[in-house]
């Protein structure tokens, strides 16, 4: 079995439980004031599956005292369950009028066919002792031999004295507890009995400081451990074996004749980490002990051979355990903590990693999902944690239970805090699983969980996460995680090829199209609707005639009538919501430069634009800012109305590559952009006019030189990208530009050579470079990185030797760094009559090496050309000359009908096809 704990939804109080058990198919919870009742057991949810009890029963025992019948207050002591026959145990105590559990009790056989509603009527019939300090049971589970149910012995302690019972069922027959469970020994101990325990072939019980054993089958008493246990406990492992406890370690007793026991800590092999103290509580299940401490679960087999391992127990990481007990039908085992309620095994990988997420946040069981490969595999995973993880409820869970734990004097009963901080998130991370794994089945599953979505046609019963529950008032972040799944299934279903998911499409985009809608978030529904979609819009039209005033839609219905062809209507809301709007902010001022974009008519644009000027101006330029725009017009509304933010239009036209400027816009640019630069330079310079830069519009007042001087790198940046995306440069004269910057300030020395290289200016920027102490530097990267290298190099070397400068003798090294682009023609023409040979031959050598390696590689490059062309010429010559026998019997490879007379098909592999079958074949790679 598992031993990964999972935790479930608790809709109990666990500071009152008293006792668990499983009967009838759920668990069984004892409270205070001897009240008793099932949970609601849905096999459906893995996550909650039990929820607040629908019945209870309060037994009431009637004593009679001075000839009077009185009430007298009693409390479940203990409570176990039986399998076969399936009977529920009660064992009682009473209470002093302090509320202590004082004076044993009544022990109560509560079979399967009584309900809790009827216990009571039948309650003398059902009671097995009146007197009773301990109960306990040889097994709890089914057993058989030979296809004959074996039935359990149990055994009642009352002071000194014990009685053993032998189980005795007849199917169909209505029994009571004295039917049931028929005594065949009783005997007195001479010792006060407080643990006791029974198997096929004993009784072991602790009295008087020690552990003895009664055998049934020589009707004797023999002793086991002689030592004082506050808390002793006996628990049967095997027919002949009890598990006995003692201070410090737990005792396996011998069979019958053997005189000795082994012993193991309680805590071996976790010393470090557990207190060497009993522990809370102990149960036996599949033959492994469980071993309940503060810190966590020990669990392993115990047996004689046990103390000799040095790690007999695993760590189970589950803390402050109270109860346990096993559900027969599950086979697993059912715990209650101090806080919660969990399951050791029987609960799938999804549940599993619900667990994990709720423990360890959800990236890693995000990751567990996305490996598996089978989509069905991952799907059932996805099925089972997500409704693991949505059913869970960090607020109120306990609401079913409000009026029990009224009662019991607690008027606020909630989960504690560790509980509530791990739910927390458990809703949001079920969304974010389907958000980041693709949902392989009908999304309406999960779209009927948010009422608040629109569908056409509702599904009448979710077959995948069936007892899920919608929520009515989702938080913003579970609303954001919706957001995210309708976009992520959107544009996979999209890229699907599967028909059921793409067929799924227009229930989606619909969603998404109003989870916009309701959550006003305009530029995204304007993006959605411009980009290929599926959404219904008969739908749409009536989700905004049902929620258009009650949601207040009417920013989304601007939107959807911008994007339906009806621009003007969406105008005259925008233009409505505008003036209705105490904030003033401008916002709807630039929704509507958005729809402003599909008006053609100049009258209406105009009409439309002093209004949206009026609010913002920046909202206004926004009309312009699209591709298609109409550039002329455009520049004249702007020159008239705010001609400060033309470099803003200008700044738009310039960043479109798909639909570059013609070349009198870029020139037009370029000179406002410029101008603009050279006055940064002169003091007083207001960045207000920088208006393509929203830090520049939102500073306040003159600002100091640095800040301009950003401004400023910023500026001669767009520049240098205006002049480097210009297809054609030799049809631009950029002398005009060249003196604006060279004003600028030498800050944009920089620019100079982009204008150099661009227009090919190479003389001027030797002008510029030569200009006193040349820096050799800087001219190697002006040459490297202009259009024609070769060609700035040898302008360099001429400007070099005109103005006198030793090329091979002082500047050596910059000549042998550029030899590829060197002219070597003319690099002879330098070297002096008169030079030593010994000054220059690193020069020659240098030049000698390059070209032969440059011949070289055009030799091996003509070689390449040679062999490819021969392997072309030999495969078409083997192509013309194969030859293809046709037979009568001669069929095509596709069709398998004969090829017959006439034009055939014949496959590089000599296969033979009717034309009309011939296959296609891969393009070449």
């Amino acid at each position: 079995m598992s031993l990964t704990p999972h935790s479930i939804q608790c809709p109990i109080d666990p500071s009152f439980v008293k006792g668990i058990c499983e009967f009838r198919n759920t668990i069984y919870v004892a409270y205070p004031q001897s009240m008793v009742f099932p949970l609601v057991y849905n096999s459906q949810s893995s996550g909650s599956p039990y929820e607040a009890p629908t019945e209870q029963f309060r037994l009431t025992f009637e004593e009679k005292i001075k000839d009077e019948t009185t009430p007298t207050n009693y409390t479940i002591h203990n409570m176990f369950s039986i399998q076969s026959p399936e009977l529920m145990i009660l064992h009682y105590y009473k209470l002093d009028k302090e509320g202590n559990e004082t004076v044993p009790s009544k022990v109560v056989v509560v079979p399967h066919e009584i309900g809790p509603n009827e216990i009571q009527d039948e309650l003398d019939s059902l009671i097995l002792c009146d007197n009773c300090s301990i109960v306990g049971v040889s097994f709890q589970d089914e057993r058989k031999n030979d296809d004959e149910n074996i039935y359990p012995l149990l055994v009642t302690a009352n002071g000194k004295k014990f009685t053993v019972y032998r189980l005795e069922y007849e199917e169909g027959k209505s029994q009571t507890a004295d039917d049931y469970f028929k005594p065949f020994i009783t005997k007195d101990t001479q010792s006060l009995i407080t643990a006791i325990a029974v198997t096929k072939n004993a009784v072991c019980f602790y009295g008087n400081s020690k552990y003895r054993t009664y055998w049934f089958q020589n009707d004797s008493f023999a002793e086991v451990s002689s030592i004082y246990v506050e808390h002793p406990f006996c628990f049967p492992l095997t027919d002949d074996n009890f598990l006995l406890g003692n201070p410090k370690s737990m005792i396996v007793s011998g069979k019958l004749g053997e005189k000795s026991s082994n012993s193991i800590n309680y805590n071996k092999g976790y010393e470090n980490l557990i207190p060497a103290n009993r522990p809370r509580d102990i149960m036996i299940y599949q033959n492994q002990i469980y071993q309940f401490f503060e810190q966590g679960i020990l669990v392993g087999k115990v047996d004689r051979e046990t103390s000799n391992s040095a790690f007999p127990f695993k760590l189970v990481s589950v803390p402050k355990v109270k109860f346990g007990c096993q559900r027969y039908d599950l086979a697993d085992i059912f715990l209650l903590t101090d806080d919660e309620m969990l399951t050791l095994g029987g609960v799938s990988y999804g549940s599993r990693l619900a667990t994990r997420a709720l423990e360890s946040g959800i990236d890693v069981a995000l990751t567990c999902v996305q490996r598996i490969t089978n989509e069905k595999d991952q799907m059932d995973v996805m099925v089972d944690m997500f409704k693991d993880l949505w059913v869970r409820d960090p607020n109120d869970p306990m609401k079913g239970m409000k009026d029990i734990h009224e009662n019991l004097g607690k008027d606020d009963s909630r989960p504690s805090q560790k509980v509530r901080e791990k739910y927390a998130n458990a809703k949001v991370y079920a969304m974010r699983l389907v958000s980041n794994v693709l949902w392989r089945a009908d999304a309406r599953e999960i779209l009927m969980l948010f009422p608040v979505i629109m569908l056409s046609i509702p599904l009448e019963k979710r077959e995948l996460l069936h007892g899920t529950q919608p929520i009515e008032e989702p938080s913003k972040e579970l609303l954001q995680e919706l957001g995210k799944f309708l976009l992520f299934t959107s544009d996979n279903y999209k890229i699907s090829n599967d028909s059921t998911l793409t067929a799924q499409l227009p229930v989606i985009d619909t969603a998404l199209f109003e989870f916009y809608a309701i959550h006003h978030k305009t530029r995204e529904l304007d993006n959605f609707m411009r980009d290929q979609n599926s959404i219904d819009l008969q739908l749409i039209v009536k989700f905004f005639q049902e929620n258009q005033k009650k949601m207040r839609l009417y920013p989304a219905y601007a939107i959807f009538n911008t994007r339906t062809d009806k621009p003007q209507e969406a105008l005259n809301i925008w233009r409505t919501l505008d003036a209705r709007d105490p904030s003033h902010t401008g916002n709807w001022a630039l929704e509507a430069s958005y729809t402003l974009r599909e008006i053609s008519s100049p009258k209406i644009l105009n009409h439309h634009l002093s209004w949206v000027k009026a609010r913002d101006i920046s909202s206004a330029v926004n009309a312009f800012l699209y591709p298609k725009v109409d550039v002329e017009f455009a520049v004249n509304w702007i020159k008239e109305n705010c001609k400060e933010y033309l470099v803003k239009f200008y700044d738009y036209l310039t960043t479109q590559t798909d639909t570059p400027p013609k070349q009198n816009v870029i020139e037009s640019v370029l000179k406002k952009f410029c101008k603009l630069l050279k006055n940064m330079a002169l003091p007083g310079f207001d960045v207000h006019l920088l208006t393509y830069n929203p830090k520049a519009i939102a500073a306040k007042g003159q600002q100091p030189k640095d800040v301009i001087d950003l401004f400023a790198t910023e500026l001669a940046n767009k520049i240098a990208r205006i002049i480097r995306t210009i297809k054609e440069p030799k049809d631009y004269n950029f002398m005009p530009y060249v003196e604006i910057i060279r004003e600028a300030g030498s800050q944009h020395k920089w620019l100079l050579f982009e204008f150099f290289q661009i227009g090919e200016m190479y003389d001027l920027a030797m002008d510029v470079i030569f200009t006193g102490k040349a820096n050799f530097k800087e001219l190697e990267d002006f040459c490297r990185n202009s259009p024609n290298p070769d060609i700035a190099f040898n302008v360099a070397f001429s400007r070099m030797i005109k103005d006198g400068k030793d090329v091979l003798a002082n500047n050596a090294d910059f000549l042998i760094r550029n030899m590829e682009w060197v002219n070597f023609e003319e690099m002879l023409d330098w070297i002096p009559d008169n030079i030593p040979l010994h000054q220059i031959d690193s020069i020659i050598q240098t030049a000698s090496t390059y070209l032969i390696q440059k011949e070289r590689f055009m030799t091996l490059k003509n070689d390449i050309a040679i062999s490819m062309k021969k392997e072309a010429d030999y495969k078409l010559i083997q192509a013309r000359l194969r030859n293809v026998e046709i037979q009568h019997q001669t069929v095509c490879q596709a069709c398998q009908r004969p090829v017959g007379n006439g034009w055939v098909a014949v496959a590089p592999d000599n296969r033979v096809y009717h034309i009309t079958c011939k296959p296609k074949l891969a393009p070449r790679k």
